[in-house]
């Protein structure tokens, strides 16, 4: 504590109760949780849009990659680049069935 102070006053008067939030207060913070509710709300459906609309584009993708079936090399070792060909093919065809593509 520091020598310098004075004497501790006298306790003041009590002031009267407040009445709570105004009108316009409670009305505000209506207004602005109504806003937070929207804005989720719209978030949300925009979101849905978005991976919905992602889901097309990869949909038609694995679609074209697999629209030719690459067949099976009867002799891998002779021709490895038939054989990573018939992978990557079924390796889309595992894609797409996860993907829920027709």
């Amino acid at each position: 504590m520091s020598e310098n102070r004075g004497a501790k006053g006298d306790k003041g008067d009590k002031g009267e109760r407040g009445e709570g939030m105004t009108r316009g207060a409670r009305r505000a913070i209506v207004m602005l949780f109504a806003l937070m509710v929207a804005l989720a709300v719209a978030a949300l459906l925009f979101t849905a849009h978005a991976v919905n609309a992602d889901d097309h584009k990869w949909c038609a993708a694995m679609t074209l990659l697999t629209s030719r079936p690459v067949p099976k090399p009867a002799h891998p070792a002779a021709n490895p680049s038939r054989q990573q060909a018939y992978q990557l093919y079924r390796t889309f065809v595992e894609l797409r069935h996860n993907l829920g593509c027709g």
